[in-house]
Parts: C-alpha cells; structure tokens; sequence
C-alpha cells in the first residue's frame, strides 16, 4: 500500500526544503533575517547568541537556569556552593531541570543549523550568511563551558550522563559538518 503512493517520476534524492529556510536565506535586512529566523526555530537569534555566549564564559561552580525569555541566568555562588544549591532547590531551579533545558535548547538549534547546512547556507544573501556563520562558530566554542559545568556536577552520575550526552552530540555534530564550521 506504501509502494503505491511512491511514484517512479519522483527523483530518489529528492529532499523537502523548509518554505521558512528559503525566506530566511533571502532575507536582506536585519530586521527581516530577526523576523523570519524565530519563525523557523521558534527561538530569537539574539538570545541563541546571548545563551551561547553565556556557556562560552560560564566558569566552573556557576550554576544557571533558563529565565522566562529562554535566556541563560547564571547564579554566582557569593555566599558558597550550599547556600546558592538550597535557593535552587526551593524556588524548583534545580540541576536536573537546568541540563533538561539545556539539552532542550541544543536540540533546537542543531536542528535548525542541520536544516541551514543542507540548504547550502553559504550561498544564501549577505545577512543570513554571516549570522548563521556567527551561530556556527559560537556552538562550536561552547563545548568550553559544558565542559565546566560538567566539572561542576562531577560528583552527580545522572547530571554528568547527560551533559555526556550533549558533549557527544556536538562533537558528532562538529564531525559532521567540520568542513562549514568556523572555529
């Protein structure tokens, strides 16, 4: 029955291109590339950036959560590892929820930058171009700070396992697409 829907003039490497990846690689403004990026991520590029820069800079004993706006919040331990570790824990901050979000937001943005590699980003307009070359090169050199938030939660299997699971996400994604990633 699936055969029959499967017509022989259909070219067998035939891939579907996104609508919203096409509008997005003609975007010839700034304000037009903002617009048509969050339509294709559900995200906005200046917080992808903020949070990539965030992790970028992220020392080891920091905590962090994703805010209400999708953005990261670093805690600074001011008073000591315990006394930030018990505020999280009370106001639902907690370390779980945290890498839950963080494994979330790269999800999302290896999805889209997998979608732009396959559209051949490099030969879109001027402005998607080079944003998208930005995006690239910072997820790239975020493997620095989930390296020191795995040092931070070095004594938590479950935390650690999973910021494993990211670790090796971005380094088969960074294998993939070594040829169009600027570090």
């Amino acid at each position: 029955m699936l055969s029959s829907l499967c017509r022989e003039n259909i070219p067998i490497n035939f891939r579907f291109v996104n609508p919203q990846i096409k509008e997005l690689a003609k975007s010839r403004s700034i304000q037009e590339f903002h617009i048509n990026f969050k339509r294709c991520t559900s995200l906005k590029y200046d917080n992808i950036l903020h949070n990539l820069d965030k992790l970028i800079t992220i020392n080891e004993n920091d905590k962090f959560y994703f805010d209400e706006n999708d953005q990261i919040f670093i805690h600074t331990n001011y008073l000591g590892n315990w006394s930030i570790s018990v505020y999280r824990q009370l106001v639902g901050l907690g370390r779980e929820n945290s890498i839950n979000d963080l494994t979330y937001f790269f999800t999302k943005v290896k999805l889209f930058l997998n979608k732009a590699i396959r559209d051949n980003y490099t030969t879109w307009e001027i402005i998607p171009k080079t944003k998208i070359g930005i995006l690239l090169f910072k997820v790239g050199q975020s493997m620095k700070g989930i390296l020191k938030i795995k040092e931070t939660y070095n004594d938590d299997k479950l935390i650690k396992n999973k910021l494993n699971d990211i670790i090796n996400d971005l380094n088969q994604f960074k294998k993939i697409n070594s040829n169009t990633l600027y570090e």
